[in-house]
Formats: structure tokens, sequence, C-alpha cells
């Protein structure tokens, strides 16, 4: 009898020791691996604030375009094009009637127009009848 416990005692430490020891390689595999997750970790984190920020910037970039228009996209981009010079103004019955205003002794009065002058006449009457 007391051989047959002893052995039997003696089996199962083996099998405990056998037990801790996966146990313990278990423990230092998980440890490990935890290490390398949280490298990678901070990896993803470093490039997840680079990438935010990157964001934000392209954001105001694209909120600054949206509230200042340049040259580029603006509706007035070519207005320059379709205004006519005070040269090559065509001569209409209004620039005639211009012309026999002021030979009538009416004064001109010069009105700017967008960098161009206008000129209206203001024709005065005298009072004498």
């Amino acid at each position: 009898g007391l051989r047959r416990v002893v052995a039997q005692m003696l089996a199962t430490e083996a099998d405990l020791e056998a037990r801790s020891d996966d146990a313990h390689r278990d423990v230092v595999d998980l440890e490990t691996k935890l290490r390398e997750a949280d490298a990678k970790m901070a990896k993803l984190t470093s490039k997840l604030t680079d990438v935010t920020a990157e964001l934000e910037e392209l954001q105001d970039e694209d909120s600054r375009k949206r509230a200042t228009r340049d040259g580029c996209n603006s509706p007035m981009m070519a207005f320059g094009n379709f205004l006519i010079g005070t040269d090559d103004m065509p001569t209409s019955p209004s620039v005639l009637e211009l012309g026999k205003a002021s030979e009538q002794g009416a004064s001109i009065e010069a009105v700017s127009l967008g960098g161009f002058e206008r000129a209206e006449p203001k024709i005065q009457r005298s009072s004498r009848r």
C-alpha cells in the first residue's frame, strides 16, 4: 500500500509540474503577444493622430476656399470681358441726345459706373420766358 500511494503522489506531482510549466510558457507567450499588440496599437494611434491632424488641416483649407473665392472660380471672373470700353461704345440715340443737350447749354455730370464714366445731361432751364 504505501509504495503505491507514494508512486501515485509522485505521478501527480510530475503531472502538476508539467501543467505548471505549460501554463508558464502560455503566460510568457501571451505577454509577448501583448507587448507586440501594444507596440502595434501605439503605431496605429500615432498614425491616427497624424491622419486626424491632416484631415482637420484639409477641412480648414477647404472651408477657407469656400469663404474666399479667387479669380479662377469667381462668378465675376471674366466680367471685364463683357464690359465695353468707352471708346468702343456704339453711338445710340441717347448719346446723340446727350450731344444735343450739351450744345443747348445743359451741364453734364459724370457718374462712375464700375470704373467707366457715364455722362448724364442735367438740363437747366432758364426761368426767362
